[in-house]
C-alpha cells in the first residue's frame, strides 16, 4: 500500500483493477512508458487533455496537461465560506501523482486559453 502524505494527513492507496491489487510499476524507465501511462490512466478523465513531452535544462520531462477548470469539494476548510476546497485541476492532479520516475521529472501543467480568433462559431 503506497501512503501520499497531504499536509498533516497521511493517505493510504491501494489501486484495485477487476478485484487485484495493481502495484506501481517501477520498469518506467523511459519517457514513452510514462508518457503512454499517463494516456491510459486519463484515458477517460475529464480533466485530462493530453500529455506531452519537453526538454527542461536538456533533460526530458513530461507534462500532463489538464483543462483549465476549479476542483471543488467540501473538506472543512474553515477559510471557504462554504468549507470548500478551490484548486486548479492541474494542482490537484500534482497532489496525487508522482513527481518523477528516476531522471525524468513530471509536470502537471495547464492547458493553455484559446484566443478569440482562434474559436469557430
Amino acid at each position: 500500500m503506497t501512503c501520499k502524505k497531504i499536509g498533516k494527513v497521511n493517505v493510504f492507496i491501494e489501486v484495485m483493477h477487476r478485484g487485484q491489487v495493481v502495484k506501481p510499476d517501477d520498469k518506467l524507465k523511459n519517457v514513452c512508458s510514462i508518457i503512454n501511462v499517463f494516456k491510459k490512466a486519463f484515458d477517460t478523465n475529464y480533466y485530462f487533455e493530453s500529455v506531452e513531452l519537453r526538454k527542461v535544462m536538456s533533460r526530458n520531462a513530461v507534462f500532463p496537461v489538464f483543462k483549465k477548470e476549479v476542483i471543488q469539494f467540501f473538506n472543512d476548510d474553515l477559510s471557504d465560506l462554504y468549507n470548500n476546497f478551490n484548486g486548479v485541476a492541474a494542482s490537484v492532479f500534482s497532489e496525487v501523482l508522482k513527481l518523477s520516475y528516476d531522471d525524468i521529472s513530471i509536470y502537471p501543467s495547464t492547458s493553455i486559453n484559446k484566443r478569440c480568433e482562434d474559436i469557430v462559431v
